[in-house]
C-alpha cells in the first residue's frame, strides 16, 4: 500500500503533467493566433492599398465632377396655377450651363440697342436663364415698367406683363452677390445689370440696369455689365417718370415718361476665353453704405 509520501509525489507528477499539457496547448494557440494575425495584417495591408487606389480614383473623379458641377444649376420651379395671372409657363433651362468666359445679350429696344456682357463664371445660372428666355422670345414686346430717379437710379425690365409682378415658371439662385469688400457704390456702379427680387421670391426674369452709381443692399445677383447702349438708358432717365401713371409711386419712381419696349433680343455663343468687364470694386474714396429697406420685386 503506497505511503502518504508516494501519494503526494504521484499527485505532484500528475499536476506537473497537466501543467505541461496546458503550456503546450497555449503555445499552439499562440502560434495559431500569430499566424491568423499575420494573415489578417496582410489582408488589411492589401485592403488599405486597394482603398487608397479607390480613394485616389474617386478624388480624380470628384475633381472632374467639381469642374463639371461648377455650371450645374438648380432652377426652382414656380407654380403656374392662375393665382398670379402675370406668370408665364416657360419651361426650365437645362441644369448644366457654361461657367467660363462671357456671353453677349443684346436687346433691340424702341430707343436703341443695349448690349449686356454676361459674366458666365460669376453668374452661370442667371446667364443661362437669360439665354433660355431669349431663345424663347420671352422678352419680345415687353416694356421696361419702372424707372427710379431719386436715391435709386435704375431702369427695370424683364416682365412681359408690365406689372412688376410677372415672371417665368422658374427662379434662379442668387449668384455674384456683393461682399463686404465691394459694398456701397462699388457694388452696383453705373452699367451694372442685376436681378430684381423681393416679396419672398427668388429672381426670375426681371432685371434692372443701373444708369448711375447706386447704393443697394447686397441682395441682388449681378449678372453682367452694359458694354454698349447705356446712353439709351440715361436718355430715358432724363425724361423722368410719368407721375400721372396709376402705377407711379411718386415723382421719382414709376413707369418712365418715355416708353421703352424690348422689341427683340439676341444672344451670342458663349466665349470661354472672354474676359468680363468686372467693374465691381470699392471706389478709391471708400464710399460705402446701403439704404435701410430692400426694394420689392417690382421695385428693383
Amino acid at each position: 500500500m503506497p505511503s502518504a509520501r508516494d501519494k503526494r509525489a504521484a499527485a505532484r507528477a500528475r499536476l506537473e503533467q497537466r501543467m505541461a499539457e496546458k503550456a503546450t496547448a497555449a503555445r499552439k494557440r499562440r502560434k495559431i493566433q500569430v499566424t491568423a494575425l499575420t494573415a489578417l495584417a496582410a489582408v488589411l495591408i492589401l485592403g488599405i492599398g486597394a482603398l487608397l487606389v479607390v480613394t485616389l480614383v474617386n478624388k480624380d473623379d470628384d475633381s472632374t465632377d467639381t469642374a463639371a458641377d461648377s455650371g450645374n444649376c438648380h432652377y426652382s420651379p414656380q407654380q403656374i396655377d392662375g393665382t398670379n395671372p402675370n406668370m408665364v409657363a416657360t419651361g426650365t433651362p437645362e441644369s448644366t450651363q457654361p461657367a467660363e468666359g462671357t456671353q453677349d445679350f443684346t436687346m433691340q429696344t424702341s430707343r436703341g440697342d443695349i448690349t449686356v456682357q454676361l459674366d458666365l463664371k460669376a453668374a452661370p445660372c442667371t446667364s443661362g436663364a437669360f439665354s433660355f428666355l431669349s431663345a424663347g422670345n420671352y422678352y419680345n414686346g415687353s416694356i421696361c415698367h419702372r424707372l427710379t430717379t431719386e436715391g435709386l437710379f435704375v431702369l427695370q425690365c424683364g416682365d412681359p406683363s408690365g406689372t412688376g409682378m410677372g415672371g417665368p415658371s422658374f427662379s434662379t439662385p442668387d449668384e455674384n452677390l456683393p461682399t463686404a469688400d465691394d459694398s456701397g457704390y462699388g457694388a452696383y456702379p453705373a452699367g451694372t445689370v442685376a436681378m430684381a427680387e423681393g416679396q419672398g421670391q427668388d429672381p426670375g426674369s426681371q432685371f434692372f440696369i443701373v444708369y448711375k452709381d447706386t447704393q443697394l443692399p447686397a441682395n441682388y445677383t449681378r449678372v453682367g455689365f452694359v458694354t454698349d447702349g447705356l446712353k439709351v438708358v440715361t436718355d430715358v432717365a432724363k425724361k423722368g417718370v410719368n407721375a400721372n401713371d396709376p402705377n407711379a409711386r411718386g415723382p421719382g419712381d414709376g413707369p418712365p415718361q418715355q416708353t421703352v419696349t424690348i422689341e427683340g433680343t439676341s444672344i451670342s455663343d458663349p466665349d470661354p476665353a472672354g474676359v468680363p468687364v468686372n467693374p465691381w470694386t470699392v471706389p478709391a474714396d471708400g464710399t460705402s453704405g446701403s439704404p435701410s429697406t430692400k426694394p420689392d420685386e417690382d421695385e428693383s
